[in-house]
């Protein structure tokens, strides 16, 4: 038999342990309807009883709510109450995906690669310039929970000290292995160019930053040669090449 007030001595939940900071409340689109109800009333009320107890406790908490999900069609599906929806959408944030990140990638990359060398205690120094193509041209269907468990799997399993191509060949693509070449035409007349791409897409910021490099290699790195085989600015040029962030170092660009 519980003694009186034992129930609310149970260990504190999350949102009153949150209780004057902020909660982050993932995928909120796959709480069930009954949890929507409650969580309403949590948000409208900033008062809750925790589970069996009697007393009302009063909590000022931030939320965060983050979906994969489009919340205005589970709405007009019946699977995500309207109330909800209005009292969460106060101020919207839109995340694009990892693989309309640009350079953003590779400074995942890098961060992960540093976390996982801690933890295996490993010393990988970094990637090579063909490693660092295939992160970036790879779709990330997973965005970036698909990048760490990616780096992970290679930090722990590498006897190199260099991320390579050969450490990526377990990626696969819709053309087959990673970085599997792109067969083009031999010879171009002036004028014309050759572009193919994935059949589930590819980023803007991937074909444009390809195209630089492409025309970088063929300028052997001359800048101002490749701003004018590309009808830019060489101000242009070198903003473009920051914002995706390409490598050149002497003859290597990536």
């Amino acid at each position: 038999m519980l003694q009186s007030g034992a129930t609310e001595k149970i260990r504190p939940g999350k949102f009153e342990q949150a209780n004057r900071g902020t909660i982050l409340l993932d995928e909120i689109s796959e709480l069930s309807m009954d949890l929507q109800v409650k969580l309403l009333r949590v948000l409208q009320e900033r008062s809750f009883y925790r589970l069996g107890g009697t007393k009302e406790i009063s909590v000022d908490v931030k939320v965060i709510a983050s979906t994969n999900q489009e919340l205005e069609k589970l709405v007009e599906d019946g699977k995500f109450r309207e109330d909800l929806f209005y009292r969460l959408n106060v101020a919207r944030i839109y995340l694009p995906p990892l693989r309309d990140r640009g350079a953003d990638t590779m400074l995942l990359a890098k961060a992960f690669v540093k976390e996982f060398n801690k933890k295996f205690n490993k010393s990988i120094k970094g990637f090579t310039p063909d490693a660092i193509e295939i992160i970036n041209n790879y779709q990330w269907k997973g965005n970036i929970r698909e990048l760490r468990n990616v780096i992970e799997r290679i930090i722990l399993l590498e006897s190199d000290d260099m991320i390579t191509r050969e450490s990526l060949s377990f990626l696969k693509t819709s053309t087959g292995q990673a970085g599997a070449p792109v067969k083009v035409a031999a010879e171009l007349s002036e004028g014309q160019h050759y572009l193919q791409i994935a059949g589930n897409g590819v980023s803007m910021g991937n074909v444009v930053r390809d195209l630089i490099i492409q025309t970088l290699n063929i300028t052997n790195g001359n800048q101002i040669k490749a701003a004018k085989l590309l009808g830019i600015s060489r101000a242009k040029l070198r903003y473009r090449i920051e914002q995706l962030g390409i490598n050149i170092t002497g003859k290597s660009i990536s």
